[in-house]
């Protein structure tokens, strides 16, 4: 268990083997190496990068209210939970527990209110669900997401230039706020749900999705 107060900046080169705490101030954790513990970092615009080669194994990360980040080149085995603020997921490792033949486990990615993004050049297994505001993904080529992903009101956007594996629903309700888009160029498979507010897609590429309630360009 290893818990610090102040502005924490912590950069660990070996093995961490118990939970992480830091406190309500902009905390950076950079892990090149091993930690298995969970990992709570408060209020505050704090960032985790899980570096090329490093192995991070919890059953949650939670980073509480602020602009948050977490980078990922590595594999990374937890849950992450976020507060409300502009949070941000840059994965070009392996976010999920990799069975060899797809996702042994899914992850659960819980986004909070607030202005979103995640960028994927990686594989993520991962169930996802976004608050209200505008929320982006982009899953680029050669790229992987498996799991079920719901975005909440807002001007949602899914630009698909790899492979997806789930089911999408952009909207909370039949009378959702905001518009929805989702660009296709690669291989879509599983539901397309636009639940509410004005949705379109935009499809270049395959999907043998089914599709309910969306003009299709």
């Amino acid at each position: 268990f290893l818990s610090i107060g102040g502005v924490d900046v912590i950069t660990n080169n070996g093995t961490i083997n118990g939970a992480i705490v830091t406190d309500t101030f902009n905390d950076i954790l950079t892990n090149t190496d091993t930690i298995f513990g969970d990992v709570y970092m408060g209020d505050g615009d704090d960032q985790l990068f899980n570096n090329t080669g490093a192995t991070l194994t919890a059953l949650i990360v939670e980073m509480e209210e602020g602009n948050n980040s977490v980078n990922n080149a590595g594999t990374f085995e937890s849950d992450i939970r976020f507060g409300t603020g502009n949070d941000n997921i840059i994965n070009s490792g392996v976010l999920g527990v990799d069975g060899g033949e797809g996702f042994a486990f899914i992850l659960n990615i819980d986004f909070s209110d607030g202005n979103n993004s995640l960028t994927n050049t990686g594989l993520i297994g991962a169930d996802m669900i976004f608050g209200d505001g505008d929320d982006s993904i982009v899953n680029n080529a050669n790229s992987f997401i498996q799991g079920q992903i719901e975005m909440g009101n807002g001007d949602n956007t899914f630009t698909n230039n790899g492979s997806f594996s789930g089911t999408l629903r952009m909207g909370d309700s039949a009378n959702g706020a905001g518009t929805a888009q989702l660009i296709n160029n690669n291989g879509f498979m599983g539901g397309i749900d636009f639940t509410g507010g004005d949705a379109a897609l935009i499809n270049n590429g395959f999907t043998g999705s089914v599709i309910y309630g969306v003009t299709v360009n």
